[in-house]
């Protein structure tokens, strides 16, 4: 799969800003709504870095959009994250995010045996005040994967990546319905929806290839259905990072904390499963 400036590659971070992700993580004693921030702005560094810049400067092959979801500063709780950046058709061109932080922190991680320091540009802020309103986010995000899969139909397809720690304010059904809608709008190559459920301290459930037993989790059962088959590049990103695969892997992971958050995020984002071409 190619990725290049002519057919740029559509990454989207959904990010749960419900009240509940002011809870703490007990290992890091961070909130989990820092350690997604925390997370989307060191996959954002990797993919400038790692995909978006070289000798001649910015190099244009990865798009960003970032919603908040919970967010009662919007009339339905979805609301562009990147402060500071126009919300323009949905995403930001690298030009534009690659230097739109707006500020270079040093940020304490946790890789579940030692924490270390690591000075990463914030994009994203931390914020978490209303209802889990996952549906309208997934609603917002499969209109915008829609048109940028109309305007760069040779692109690989759009990732989407959900952060959450919780059960979706509407009912399953209806995000099952929007899920549909953000897979459904695809031309040549469908779009990837990939799912993560931060509860730090449980035991998790990694990349799943068979349906949980609705019985035991409801919650893991209802969260594989709205979750994509992972791509063959992503599968050699996961084997990299030292997960297991096997044949009809889900993108999901639920129980994760701060170290598995990073992990997955690498795997579902990281450019070496693309190819530079221009």
């Amino acid at each position: 799969m190619n990725v290049s400036t002519k057919n740029p590659a559509l990454i989207a971070f959904l990010i749960d800003r419900s009240g509940s992700m002011n809870d703490k993580d007990p290992e890091s004693g961070l909130r989990l709504s820092e350690i997604a921030a925390n997370s989307v702005n060191r996959a954002m560094y990797d993919l400038a870095l790692g995909a978006c810049t070289d000798q001649s400067g910015i190099r244009d092959r990865v798009h960003i959009s970032v919603y908040g979801y919970g967010d009662r500063r919007a009339p339905d709780q979805v609301m562009w994250a990147m402060e500071g950046l126009p919300e323009s058709r949905g995403w930001v061109p690298a030009d534009k995010w690659v230097t739109s932080y707006t500020r270079i922190e040093s940020q304490t991680l946790y890789d579940g045996q030692k924490r270390y320091e690591v000075e990463t540009p914030l994009y994203v802020e931390p914020f978490a005040q209303g209802r889990t309103m996952m549906a309208n986010a997934f609603r917002r995000i499969g209109k915008i994967a829609a048109v940028h899969t109309r305007m760069h139909p040779d692109s690989p397809p759009p990732i989407v990546v959900n952060i959450t720690d919780g059960h979706p304010h509407d009912s399953w059904v209806k995000l099952e319905d929007a899920a549909r809608e953000i897979v459904g709008s695809f031309g040549r190559n469908g779009p990837v929806l990939l799912n993560i459920h931060l509860n730090p301290g449980s035991d998790p459930l990694i990349l799943p290839a068979c349906e949980p037993d609705a019985d035991e989790d409801k919650y893991a059962y209802n969260m594989f259905r709205v979750s994509s088959l992972i791509p063959e590049w992503m599968k050699k990103n996961a084997s990299e990072q030292g997960f297991k695969i096997e044949k009809g892997a889900r993108g999901l992971i639920v129980n994760a904390g701060e170290d598995l958050l990073h992990k997955f995020l690498s795997v579902g984002t990281g450019i070496t499963g693309l190819t530079p071409t221009e």
